[in-house]
C-alpha cells in the first residue's frame, strides 16, 4: 500500500507499477480455460494492515458506483515464487486519473476459485514522481 496521497504528490505523479515476488497454486485442472489468479491495484480511502482482506465495500467507488480497481497482472502457473512486473499505469491511465488527495493505493491479491491461490512473498509499488516533487 502506498502512503496517503498528498496534494503535492498527486500533482507530481507520473506512474505506478507493481513489482512483486509471487506464485499461485501451481496447477490448473483445465489450463486451456484460463488462469484465474491475479493482482489488482485499488483506490481506498484509509490505510489497511498488510494481510487484511479487502472487500468490494472497502474500495472507493467511481461516479458509476463501481469499485475503482484495475488488474495489474495475471500470475503464471508456478509452485515457486517468481519476480513479476505489473502494468505500468501512467498519468493518462484511469487509475491515476481517479486518485484524489487523501487516497491510498492498495495491492489486492485475487483468486477466482476456492482452491486457487495468489500468494506474495514480497512486493513494492514503484511510484514515479516528477523531479521537482515535494
Amino acid at each position: 500500500m502506498t502512503g496517503r496521497v498528498t496534494k503535492e504528490k498527486l500533482a507530481a505523479l507520473l506512474s505506478i507499477q507493481l513489482q512483486i515476488v509471487a506464485k499461485d497454486q501451481g496447477w490448473a485442472t483445465y489450463e486451456d480455460q484460463g488462469i484465474w489468479s491475479w493482482f489488482e491495484l485499488a483506490i481506498v480511502t484509509k490505510q489497511y494492515e498488510s494481510g487484511t482482506t479487502i472487500t468490494e465495500a472497502d474500495i472507493k467507488k467511481g461516479t458509476d458506483d463501481k469499485p475503482l480497481t484495475w488488474i495489474s497482472h495475471w500470475l503464471p502457473l508456478s509452485e515457486t515464487y517468481q519476480n513479476q512486473s505489473g502494468i505500468l499505469f501512467e498519468k493518462a491511465s484511469a487509475l491515476l486519473q481517479n486518485i484524489s488527495e487523501g487516497d491510498w493505493i492498495a495491492v489486492v491479491g485475487c483468486a477466482q476459485y476456492a482452491a486457487w491461490e495468489c500468494d506474495a512473498a514480497s512486493g513494492k509499488l514503484d511510484v514515479i514522481l516528477a523531479q521537482n516533487a515535494a
